[in-house]
């Protein structure tokens, strides 16, 4: 299906003649053109200036002073607003440290100024021609909630030849080129939907084509380099990966290893053995047969995908010729005057946090305790906030706090809405500190007002139900227990008496006379 020509305004019709110019196709392919009637504001002349970084929430400023003093000096000093942003966000589960976020930024921000990334939308990568020759990757539409839809084909790649004709550093340049080329195009197109805070893309990575040259150990090494860059360095850059057209070997593997992966992963991650399999999923999932690549179809369901999509190539190609309308730099880059370094460095615009530590947690509904460790902060005006094992991270204010009983390990604070939460520590002067710390702030000022209902969906259970809901569950598992042992002690009567039945019938009708067969092997066994 080919693209139904776009009306162009005047100005625009010689940047078309240009053949490294950017057209409104290239500039604008994902943005819905404006009816004649409404007049633009006038737009200024040169690049636009980069879309403003996110801020942090109230949980990740909980977050970012513990990561902060486990960075180096020099990382604190280079690090910008969005790219902590985006990586404290991007590493938000109960497992991600502050030790092991302080080291990806440390990664993060040495990639950076060893490639000159901030530069990727300024001047091409060097090898660029060969590079997007030889690893194209197409952006095509975008879905209802304003992520691009980005495909990279494997039958249009040539990874052997890519390694022979540039090096590898080359190729690491290109790539992060590439990626900050997307990162620009998904900030534009989330700014047109109205949520500039969303970063992810729906990416699209198509076996077709896959060759046995193509598994040669160089090849994949190269292939896991590149893909292991936009994973180490670009967190929260990629919402969902569709592979399609995926070999039999490839989807064996896959029912094999499933089980063993985390919900989140396979939330993202969807093999797809062909297109009836990937256009039901993809349309499913809000994306529209007009952001869908064109040479995806199914023919017998009469679906098949209408946008043609624009090579990231041709963006580079408008880079080098001075002509492109993307920004200068993406909101990952380095430490600029323009951050907020009162954010960034700590001395004031977040929460004051007034008292941290690894506590465990006893359950809401169980009462039992948690052994994985979480920690729990207390900060002003008399608010809780600890990580859940999803990752995120759940705030609650304090309107009174005790020992469980004299001498406890455990303290209780109550909210108020009269729920209660447990935590344990390890010995009972730290239980007794947190206490008193939270008491001394109740007396100073009382609880934030800044509850919500929903905070707390689930309520209390009572006592008496919850013994009632244990004693019903051991005894339908004794039921269960009891029911199998039966069926087990049935079945072994069941296949004794065919075991018994066969030897009889083959002793009456002279098939098999186990006896004689002994006697016939060991005929010592045979009297004198």
């Amino acid at each position: 299906m080919e693209a139904a020509p776009m009306r162009m305004l005047p100005e625009e019709e010689d940047a078309t003649r240009a053949p490294v110019a950017e057209t409104p196709l290239l500039g604008s392919h994902f943005e819905p053109e404006e009816p004649e009637h409404v007049e633009e504001e006038p737009q200024p002349k040169g690049r636009v200036v980069p879309p403003p970084p996110n801020a942090f929430s109230e949980a990740e400023a909980l977050r970012w002073p513990a990561i902060r003093e486990a960075l180096s000096d020099e990382t604190r000093q280079c690090v910008g607003q969005g790219l902590a942003v985006r990586v404290v966000r991007g590493y938000a589960a109960a497992s991600d440290t502050p030790p092991k976020v302080a080291e990806v930024l440390e990664k993060t921000v040495a990639w950076r100024r060893e490639y000159d990334v901030d530069a990727a939308l300024t001047k091409p990568a060097p090898a660029w021609e060969a590079y997007q020759r030889l690893w194209p990757c197409v952006v095509h539409g975008k879905d209802e909630n304003g992520r691009l839809v980005v495909c990279e084909r494997f039958g249009a790649m040539d990874v052997p030849q890519l390694l022979e004709e540039v090096s590898r550093d080359d190729m690491r340049r290109n790539r992060a080129q590439t990626l900050e080329i997307v990162e620009a195009l998904q900030a534009r197109a989330s700014a047109k939907h109205g949520t500039p805070d969303r970063t992810e893309h729906v990416h699209v990575f198509d076996l077709s084509g896959l060759r046995r040259r193509d598994l040669g150990l160089k090849t994949l090494n190269a292939i896991r380099d590149m893909v292991g860059l936009s994973l180490d360095h670009y967190p929260g850059a990629m919402e969902t990966l569709y592979v399609t057209n995926t070999p039999v070997v490839f989807q064996i593997a896959w029912r094999i290893i499933k089980p063993m992966l985390p919900a989140e992963v396979l939330a993202r991650v969807h093999l797809c053995g062909g297109a009836k399999e990937f256009l039901p999923e993809m349309i499913s999932a809000g994306c529209p047969l007009s952001s869908i690549p064109s040479w995806m179809a199914v023919p017998k369901q009469k679906l098949k995908g209408q946008h043609v999509g624009v090579s990231v190539e041709d963006y580079v190609r408008a880079i080098e010729a001075g002509t492109s309308s993307l920004p200068q730099e993406t909101s990952l880059r380095l430490r600029r005057d323009g951050d907020d370094g009162d954010v960034l460095d700590g001395s004031n615009g977040g929460p004051t946090i007034l008292k941290r530590g690894r506590v465990c947690k006893r359950g809401r509904r169980t009462n039992a305790v948690n052994p994985n460790h979480v920690e729990l902060i207390l900060y002003a005006p008399g608010r809780l906030a600890w990580s859940r094992k999803s990752g995120s991270i759940t705030s609650v204010a304090v309107a009174k706090c005790d020992l469980r009983r004299p001498g406890s390990h455990t303290f209780i604070i109550e909210t108020p809405f009269g729920h209660e939460r447990g935590f344990r520590c390890e010995k009972t002067e730290d239980a007794l500190a947190w206490v008193n710390e939270i008491n001394a702030i109740l007396t100073a000022a009382p609880c934030s007002p800044g509850f919500r209902p929903e905070h707390f969906a689930h309520t209390p259970i009572p006592p008496w139900r919850r013994r009632l809901r244990n004693f019903l569950f051991y005894a339908l598992f004794g039921i269960v227990l009891a029911k199998l042992i039966y069926l087990t002690h049935w079945l072994q009567w069941r296949v004794l008496k065919l075991t018994l039945a066969i030897y009889v019938m083959s002793l009456v009708c002279g098939f098999f006379n186990p006896i004689e067969a002994l006697l016939h092997r060991n005929p010592h066994l045979i009297p004198a």
